[in-house]
């Protein structure tokens, strides 16, 4: 039994998703963490592989643990405001901001139980998962209102020429690519010995990210 399967379906799994949360977003600028952000996503694939399709209540749980983690570290910010008049106010503080980041962490919850489900029809989960929480990301920027702040891929701002591909295709596109890239390195690391068509596939996915940032270091030396 791995570590990761001791783990997978004990009550501690939703912490640990929790915490990946955190971790994905301190690849937000200003902090740019990008290894951190990388590792969280890795880690996170890693614990959803392998889960039954048929309990939708845990997969929605999963990614609802994994969204309020980043989205209560991405809107910690919005508490400051709080402090302008401490006495009176900073009790509403820990309402605001987490009710607010479990709000927008409902979105990933569908995506998560939308990702497996289409896992169980035969799609790469490695494939769906990213694809999924890059549509409900877009989605939030326009259901209710629409509140598109903190969007995975602002994580792009701190990797250099690749922030320079949203012209191509947009903060949507850019944050399927950061969330794609993240899980990569689990899965070719999973793949390399006994699936060589998804080591290839994962790994030419993954060469896009320095052939993008190649790109994107030229435009910006010849504007």
């Amino acid at each position: 039994m791995t570590v990761f399967e001791r783990f997978k379906g004990s009550r501690w799994a939703w912490v640990f998703k929790f915490i990946f949360g955190v971790g994905l977003a301190l690849g937000l600028p200003p902090l740019s963490q990008i290894w951190v952000a990388t590792l969280s996503l890795s880690l996170l694939f890693a614990f959803e592989m392998g889960c039954s399709a048929k309990q939708l209540r845990k997969h929605f749980l999963s990614g609802l643990s994994f969204g309020f983690g980043y989205f209560v570290f991405a809107f910690h910010w919005i508490g400051f405001a709080f402090f302008v008049d401490a006495s009176s106010d900073l009790w509403m503080m820990p309402f605001a901001v987490g009710g607010l980041a479990l709000f927008m962490a409902c979105y990933w919850g569908v995506a998560f139980v939308l990702a497996h489900a289409l896992a169980k029809r035969g799609f790469a989960l490695w494939l769906t998962l990213p694809c999924m929480l890059a549509l409900v990301e877009f989605l939030r920027g326009y259901l209710f209102t629409g509140f598109p702040w903190a969007v995975p891929g602002l994580i792009a701002d701190g990797m250099g020429g690749v922030l320079q591909f949203a012209s191509i295709v947009g903060m949507p596109g850019l944050t399927l690519l950061i969330l794609l890239w993240g899980m990569l390195p689990f899965v070719i690391f999973m793949a390399w010995r006994k699936e060589r068509r998804r080591f290839i596939l994962a790994s030419a996915l993954l060469a896009s990210l320095p052939a993008i940032w190649f790109w994107g270091e030229w435009r910006l030396r010849n504007p």
